[in-house]
């Protein structure tokens, strides 16, 4: 009797004409006011039918409001869809584009259109000298305005551009400006951002108008910066037809004090009820007691250049979160709100009617509560996160929300309250606040259960509830740790550690669109490297004002600079971030060789270690080990940013340096090999560095190693004398989960990531996680330890690598060569087939490339009566790429069926494209053969498949 295997792979197939999508300037859609002169053009693909391709584009750049064209490519015969740069392209500042796009296939062409609009150009920018910078008399919390009258006339375009290194509101007749919170963090004496907002439809012709700003600290004025007083300049530019007038910050403006007394991002804000000036920023107000501006002097030579932030996301609140419970603690006169969820952020508190005039309430903004029901307050002397509100007791409601500040929370305390004030569910809500990366790039689905927050699609839909909790959990760190910057944690410190970012990199990749938002991070560690260092060497933290280490800074965490640029040559392509950092990479791995590079032992010895595999656990501490220091991790990480940047070298054309670097790559890899001890059959320097050790020396030196197999016997052995537990740190957490599937025991990984007892993922999940955390050994009461006074936080990314291994190990969407292969235009589709052994039926994945989305959907169960077995997999290969899928041998086999009963059906055409060992052609399926007794591949054409796998 026939034992039916189903197999199917679904690629959503539509039956009309290639379709541009998602068409892009600097990685955005339709940028409002940047400053690049020669922008780069890309799109992707909808309407995908099998073997579709694309044959030739041309892009025409059209200035609107002169309809002339200003730039075109004239028909390119090429396949490239991203990186297109258009020669000799015109663009004036202060101009709207329309971009229009052709695409034609082997029978269509299709057009597409979308704009942009340019902000004050490179050439421009003395455009800025008409407007001051301002600042108030003390560097306080100030309200600054403006009145003027809107000249009379048909206004054509308004646009209001505001600069400031500080974090800013902005007004025009009362109506808030833009969308965004807080504002930038970056190394200011080098670049400050300026923000371009659309103004026209608040302003008419010939009206009384106000422009008012008011100013918190952000980090520009923070004490552990603390470049300058906060400031700000601005200017209106209002077009009627090529008559100019500009509105300007100057010496006429007034300011006064207002009711934000102090901003600190990590103690809290206070605010002051009684001080509020109602209607100050509309026309309406009567500015009694307000002073003249002061004009910033030699304060306005700290900031550098003026950059527009258009070709990055801004800083939004994207979710709001109303309160799970509130607890009355009644003999502290405080209530707790819990609002379910940790996050980046601040909360809106809705203050009962009173007539408490000058009554202070204390407003703690806290990860957890201890078993008293009290919200802990791990950092009183730098991260305490305490507000302070002043009543004004009007008689009506007062709503508070913080301005300039945000931090990481579940829960508020809110303590010394009147006995006449009454808190509910209804007080309070929360504002999930990071960098917007607006839609998701991927999804992730194992079963029903939906996770991701706003508009994410992320879903880990199984029956395994806890990994759909793993994956929201490392979501949620990821984004809440995303503030113009990639952060360590949204509480104690908000610093760009580039260990967290190159490690995790890839995981925020695959869940998120961030391309965008790592250009501008590449460029904040350039200017790292220029204005602190210029020997090359960087610093552990960007932008670098004095935390961590550096430069030099430790190894395994400088090495996020190269990482990060390789990555984006790689995921999309980008070649031009290659070409801009070049030099800077090539400096930073040459003073590594220089000065840290033993060339006689062929190692960065341990010396030059700092951080190690931070904060990895053996069981008896009850803390991390932090720091765990590793010469091997030194040299791997050199060594490996040596092969990156010799790849890098030869797609630029730098033969020499691709020769140089490639040369050292191999030595260190003759490096790692001393480290392999042939008593503990592995890798390793100490004895409980053995999991971190021989996973990495595995990842890298694969094929190069004589060692392989019994290291990961050896490794394997390990694992599961730890009870399956890998209680790796931050840098073994990257790799071990791959390299086990590498080596064939992915079993192993899932079993350990499905683990709920301490060390694990799951142990975290266990005790009400809802973000990951900073160490193992936390739970629902605690926040662990690395060290006696490293008390850890409850949101942090650092151990989030293992997010992307969802995506690229157990869906199995992964490039098919990291060496060769760039912005997907080969990749493999390689599910672990396996998963019933741990109870899991299914995974639905959606990655969406810079071609556009690839789409698998795995599903494996019985039929119950031992006659049929099903299993299916749906997947969309998008144009421009070549999909190889793998078809293994599934554990839902009743009986070990020769590969020569296999039969591969394509659903759509009714070819059965392998059968009896042997390859029958079918419409977009050009190859199956086989690649082991348990395994057949097939390659694919962009389209639609749908293919049966059945075993006789």
């Amino acid at each position: 009797m026939m034992k039916t295997l189903l197999l199917v792979m679904s690629i959503v197939s539509i039956v009309t004409a290639i379709q541009p999508t998602r068409l892009r300037v600097e990685y955005e859609e339709s940028p409002f006011g940047i400053d690049e002169s020669n922008p780069r053009f890309s799109w992707s693909y909808s309407n995908v039918t099998r073997m579709d391709r694309q044959v030739s584009y041309q892009i025409v750049v059209i200035n609107v409001a002169e309809r002339r064209p200003v730039g075109d490519t004239g028909k390119v015969v090429s396949s490239d869809n991203g990186q297109i740069i258009v020669s000799e392209l015109d663009l004036e500042s202060h101009s709207i584009y329309e971009w229009q796009l052709t695409i034609w296939n082997s029978t269509h062409e299709t057009t597409a259109v979308s704009s942009f609009r340019t902000a004050i150009m490179p050439s421009d920018t003395n455009q800025w000298s008409s407007s001051n910078w301002l600042r108030g008399i003390t560097p306080q919390h100030y309200q600054f305005r403006f009145p003027f009258t809107v000249p009379q006339g048909p206004l054509a375009l308004a646009t209001c551009y505001i600069a400031s290194p500080n974090y800013y509101k902005a007004y025009i007749n009362g109506t808030l400006i833009g969308d965004h919170e807080l504002g930038s963090f970056t190394t200011f004496q080098k670049r400050t951002y300026y923000d371009s907002w659309d103004c026209g439809k608040l302003l008419s012709p010939g009206d009384d108008t106000v422009v008012a700003v008011e100013i918190g600290n952000g980090f520009y004025s923070h004490p552990s910066v603390n470049v300058g007083p906060p400031m700000f300049k601005l200017f209106i530019r209002l077009d009627y037809g090529g008559n100019v007038v500009q509105i300007t910050s100057n010496a006429n403006w007034t300011h006064h004090t207002g009711p934000v007394t102090s901003s600190d991002l990590f103690m809290g804000e206070d605010y002051d009820a009684r001080m509020e000036t109602p209607g100050w920023t509309t026309t309406d107000f009567v500015p009694h007691e307000w002073e003249p501006v002061v004009l910033a002097g030699q304060e306005a030579t700290r900031v550098g250049k003026l950059v527009s932030s258009a070709v990055m996301p801004k800083v939004k609140v994207t979710e709001m979160y109303p309160m799970k419970d509130i607890t009355l603690l009644s003999n502290l006169s405080a209530v707790v709100m819990n609002f379910g969820q940790n996050l980046a952020g601040f909360a809106e508190i809705i203050i009962p009617p009173n007539t408490n005039v000058g009554h202070n309430l204390t407003i703690t903004f806290s990860e957890f509560v201890h078993e008293n029901g009290t919200v802990a307050v791990q950092w009183p002397t730098k991260a305490a996160a305490i507000c302070k509100y002043t009543m004004k007791g009007t008689g009506q409601p007062e709503i508070w929300r913080p301005k300039f500040v945000y931090f990481g929370f579940q829960y508020i305390q809110i303590s010394n309250l009147p006995k006449n004030l009454k808190f509910d569910t209804n007080s309070g809500k929360s504002y999930f606040v990071h960098t917007d990366f607006k839609t998701d790039r991927s999804s992730l689905k194992f079963g029903p259960s939906s996770t991701g927050g706003g508009d994410t699609t992320m879903k880990l839909d199984t029956n395994a509830d806890l990994l759909n909790t793993i994956q929201h959990m490392t979501r949620y760190a990821s984004l809440s740790n995303w503030v113009s910057i990639p952060t360590d944690c949204p509480t104690r410190e908000k610093r760009g550690w580039l260990g967290d970012a190159g490690l995790t990199f890839e995981t925020v990749l695959y869940n998120f669109d961030v391309a965008a938002a790592y250009t501008k991070f590449v460029t904040d560690i350039e200017d790292v490297q220029q204005f602190v260092n210029k020997s090359g060497a960087l610093p552990e933290c960007v932008p670098y004002y004095n935390h961590g280490a550096g430069p030099p800074g430790d190894p395994a965490w400088t090495m996020g600079y190269v990482i990060i640029v390789y990555q984006m040559f790689q995921y999309f392509g980008d070649t031009q971030i290659v070409h801009s950092q070049y030099n800077g990479m090539r400096d930073m791995i040459t003073y590594w060789e220089q000065h840290l590079w033993d060339p006689t032992q062929q190692i960065v010895p341990l010396g030059f270690s700092i951080h190690g595999d931070w904060d990895s656990d053996d069981f008896t501490h009850g803390q991390g080990l932090c720091p765990h220091r590793s010469s091997l991790i030194n040299t791997f990480e050199f060594g490996i940013l040596c092969e990156y940047f010799s790849i890098m070298a030869t797609a630029v054309g730098n033969t020499s340096d691709a020769t140089h670097f490639s040369k050292l790559s191999t030595l260190a890899k003759s490096g790692i090999n001393r480290f392999y001890n042939a008593t503990a059959g592995g890798y390793y320097e100490s004895e409980d560095s053995f999991l971190t050790d021989t996973s990495i020396a595995l990842a890298w030196l694969t094929a190069e190693s004589t060692h392989a197999e019994e290291s990961i016997a050896s490794l394997v052995d390990n694992i599961k004398n730890w009870g399956s537990h890998m209680p790796v740190g931050i840098v073994g957490q990257k790799y071990i989960n791959s390299v086990l599937c590498d080596f064939g025991h992915c079993d192993l990984a899932l079993e350990s990531n499905l683990l709920r007892t301490y060390p694990s993922f799951g142990y975290w999940a266990m005790n009400g996680a809802t973000t990951l955390w900073e160490h193992w050994a936390s739970s629902r009461y605690s926040s662990g330890t690395c060290g006696p006074n490293h008390p850890g936080t409850k949101n942090h990314i650092m151990f989030g690598s293992q997010g992307s291994w969802y995506y690229s190990y157990l869906a199995g969407i992964r490039m098919a060569n990291w060496k060769v292969d760039r912005a997907w235009n080969s990749f493999i589709v390689h599910p672990f087939v396996n998963i019933t052994n741990h109870g899991i039926n299914s995974i639905n994945a959606v990655v969406d490339t810079v071609r556009g989305p690839i789409k698998t959907d795995l599903y494996l169960s019985s039929s119950g009566d031992g006659d049929s077995i099903f299993e299916r997999i749906s997947i969309e290969v998008p144009v421009g790429s070549l999909a190889t899928v793998y078809f293994d041998r599934p554990a839902v086999f009743d009986r070990p069926y020769p590969i020569s009963q296999w039969v591969i059906k394509d659903l759509d055409t009714s070819v059965e494209v392998f059968k009896n060992g042997t390859f029958h052609q079918s419409k977009g399926v050009t190859s199956a053969r086989i690649l082991s007794p348990d395994t057949v591949i097939l390659t694919l054409q962009s389209g639609s498949y749908r293919l049966q796998l059945s075993a006789a």
